[in-house]
């Protein structure tokens, strides 16, 4: 568990770890509620990707998914319909830096995005360098220190350094989960 908040959902029972991935219940939809996806009485499963573990492998992802497909049904008495994720891994401007064969994006594929959008330049730099900043825009000063050792990390100075800010988003896919779909 790389998250402090996960912590507390995990020994409240709603967080469980199935291989690679991290999936949470959801609570059914109120007969009042609209929702874009799920109905009255339904409910998600949200999808978190922990940063200790590993890649983010196709395979390895393929085999939470159907882990989590069967755990909820036989588990608990919910009439999940969908997964989702909200996560600056769903970032779209990512597909501008990365290759079509990069993990994260075969990741993002998995799910239709919505078209909502919060600023996330925080977020990222936490989860992906380990860095905490104050302000609206990250200073130069500290982008100038991150190592870019890698593809993503690369990605994330650029496209900071050109102005531009990471965003979380949010992505779902219905259950059941289509087989392999990257």
């Amino acid at each position: 568990m790389d998250a402090e908040w996960l912590l507390s959902r995990t020994y409240r029972g709603l967080s469980y770890r199935l291989g690679r991935l991290v999936f949470e219940r959801g609570r059914p939809q109120p007969e009042s509620t609209t929702h874009a996806v799920l109905g009255p009485g339904q409910s998600g499963v949200a999808v978190h990707v922990p940063r200790v573990g590993g890649r983010l492998d196709p395979g390895a992802c393929d085999d939470s998914f159907a882990r989590a497909q069967n755990f909820f049904p036989r588990h608990f008495q919910d009439n999940p319909v969908a997964f989702d994720c909200h996560s600056w891994l769903m970032d779209d401007q990512l597909g501008h830096y990365l290759p079509a064969t990069s993990n994260i994006i075969r990741f993002q594929r998995r799910f239709a995005f919505f078209n909502d959008n919060e600023p996330a330049d925080h977020e990222i730099l936490a989860l992906v360098f380990a860095r905490r900043y104050d302000g609206p825009h990250v200073p130069g000063e500290l982008l100038d220190e991150l190592p870019q050792d890698t593809t993503l990390q690369r990605a994330i100075v650029t496209h900071l350094h050109r102005g531009g800010h990471w965003h979380s988003r949010t992505g779902w896919c219905p259950l059941p989960m289509p087989a392999r779909l990257c």
